[in-house]
C-alpha cells in the first residue's frame, strides 16, 4: 500500500514539476530597453556600441567601468593581461565583459 501510495504521488510530483515548466518561457520576461527606459534603442544594440566606443578609445579599465555604470549597465573584468578571471556563466544582456591588457580595455563582449 505504501508502494501505491509512494509512486502516485512521484507522479503527482513529477507531473506538477513539469506544467509548471511547460508554459512560455519567455512570458513576463521579455523586456527590451525601450520598456525599461523609454528609449527606442533595444538592450544589446545600445551596449555593443558602448563596448565598441569603450575598446575604439582605448579606454582605462577605471574610465570604461565609469562610462558603464553611468549609462546603467554592469560591467566586469573577464580577462587581465591574458589572466581569464573567474566569472560566473549566467547571461544578463546589461553587463559588459571587459578584457584588460596593462590597464587599457582592449576587448569587451555583452552579458
Amino acid at each position: 500500500m505504501f508502494r501505491k501510495f509512494f509512486v502516485i504521488a512521484t507522479v503527482v510530483a513529477a507531473g506538477l514539476t513539469i506544467s509548471g515548466c511547460s508554459g512560455d518561457a519567455t512570458a513576463g520576461n521579455s523586456s527590451s530597453f525601450g520598456e525599461i527606459t523609454g528609449s527606442a534603442v533595444p538592450v544589446a544594440e545600445e551596449v555593443t556600441a558602448l563596448c565598441a566606443q569603450i575598446v575604439t578609445q582605448a579606454l582605462p579599465l577605471d574610465a570604461a567601468t565609469a562610462l558603464a555604470e553611468s549609462s546603467g549597465y554592469a560591467s566586469r573584468v573577464s580577462s587581465i593581461d591574458g589572466e581569464p578571471q573567474a566569472v560566473t556563466m549566467d547571461f544578463r544582456q546589461d553587463r559588459m565583459n571587459f578584457e584588460v591588457e596593462s590597464e587599457i580595455v582592449v576587448f569587451c563582449t555583452t552579458g
